[in-house]
């Protein structure tokens, strides 16, 4: 029996880690073995259901600890900044934001590590530590190992906590000092793992390609009847996702095929929703072949009800970065064929056979031009197609239960190395 504790940012309070929801039905599998615990970092918002042998300890929220301030002057002491410190000099300069980040994070690392460690002496060491985020968390996991506390420390790499040009001056504190200290390194494609390697130089033993997976539906998504075209878009409405390049590549596909009706349906909310709304608006409106609906944020039931029950042609994504997008992985389940750019893990998901491959640097001219491509092409046989790359490669039935057997440490049958 093992004792895995899984570390989250709120999971599974709402919002957000909706990945995570597929996932942990099968730690459930193997909890009736073993002691399988989420210790969430935050806790507001409305809790989903856990299968009823996974339990969540909030614990940690409620340590009294010191005062913050406290953490910073203990931070400034340690090993872990002033090797920090040596790597900004030498290898950045001295700029003010990447010290304010620096300093923000190593504090954050200080006080994760207090609370988990007053967990940890309270509530019994851990054999595995399963970070679902590679940031702070999962640093002070490791620091924790060092002084007995935790056997393994294993994480995940998405993308926010990847890849460094996603973030304000392309810097994430920390990293490279603690990429070496993890017993495994879970990424979720080909190239992210070329990415962790190269950027971060981590041990090739370590890091393992495992993508998520999405669960395989009965049936697939409806067809629009002949003369219409139904087009969705699922993603947080902030900049990177680059939603804008979409409104515009629709304008563009809509004028030439004005004998077409095109329905385009976003699901996400964000802090660009309303102005995303309003360019919608001055540039789609004045259409007559065009219609389009801000659903905002919908629950990962809601969304698969939304497959289901709605006409589905096609899925677009027109983002500036990626991991492995799920949302594009739902959507192919249903037999939803997708147009992406080439960035992260798309191009394991996406090719001729199963939707339109961009360039990374797609126009909203080149999106037009895919969207005209897929409308006067076999759309049933790519439908297919797509389907069947998620039953082979990206079934949650088979990726995820491998995975928590690996994280257990037990045979790794799962596909990917």
């Amino acid at each position: 029996m093992k004792k895995v504790i899984i570390l989250t940012s709120a999971f599974p309070y709402l919002p957000g880690e909706q990945f995570i929801e597929d996932e942990i039905s099968y730690w459930g599998d193997v909890a009736d073995n073993n002691e399988i615990i989420v210790l969430p970092a935050s806790s507001k918002g409305q809790a989903r259901n856990l299968p009823g042998n996974v339990t969540v300890d909030l614990s940690c929220l409620a340590e009294k600890f010191w005062p913050k301030w406290y953490f910073l002057f203990y931070a400034l002491t340690s090993k872990v900044f002033i090797s920090e410190l040596f790597y900004i000099i030498n290898n950045r300069g001295i700029r003010w934001f990447d010290f304010k980040e620096f300093l923000r994070t190593i504090n954050l690392l200080h006080v994760f590590r207090y609370k988990l460690r007053k967990y940890l002496r309270r509530c019994g060491s851990a054999d595995v530590i399963y970070c679902y985020w590679n940031d702070a968390q999962a640093y002070a996991a490791c620091m924790l190992k060092k002084e007995g506390l935790v056997g393994e420390v294993v994480t995940r790499m998405h993308g926010f906590d990847l890849y460094e040009e996603r973030r304000v001056n392309s810097y994430m504190p920390l990293k490279r000092q603690f990429i070496s200290q993890f017993d495994k390194v879970f990424v979720l494609s080909k190239a992210a793992e070329n990415y962790v390697l190269k950027r971060y130089r981590a041990d090739p033993e370590t890091v393992k390609v495992r993508p998520l997976a999405v669960p395989i539906p009965e049936r697939m998504a409806s067809r629009s009847p002949h003369g219409e075209v139904s087009i969705v878009s699922v993603s947080f409405c902030v900049g990177v996702k680059r939603i804008d390049k979409i409104i515009d590549a629709l304008e563009i596909a809509a004028q030439h095929h004005p004998t077409i009706t095109f329905f385009w349906n976003h699901i996400g909310g964000g802090p660009l929703l309303d102005q995303l709304k309003s360019h919608a608006a001055r540039v789609l409106a004045p259409l007559k072949n065009i219609n389009f609906n801000f659903r905002g944020t919908l629950t990962r039931d809601e969304v698969r009800h939304f497959y289901l029950f709605e006409m589905v042609d096609c899925i677009l994504n027109a983002s500036e970065s990626e991991g492995m997008p799920v949302s594009i992985m739902e959507a192919m389940s249903f037999g939803v064929p997708a147009i992406a750019p080439d960035i992260g893990g798309i191009s394991d998901l996406i090719n001729s056979e199963t939707g339109m491959l961009l360039r990374s640097a797609a126009t909203p001219d080149d999106i037009a031009t895919a969207i005209g491509a897929l409308i006067e092409g076999p759309e049933g046989e790519i439908r297919a197609r797509a389907r069947l790359k998620m039953e082979e490669s990206y079934n949650a039935a088979i990726n995820y239960r491998c995975f928590v057997n690996e994280v257990l440490g037990g045979h790794n049958s799962n596909r990917g190395d």
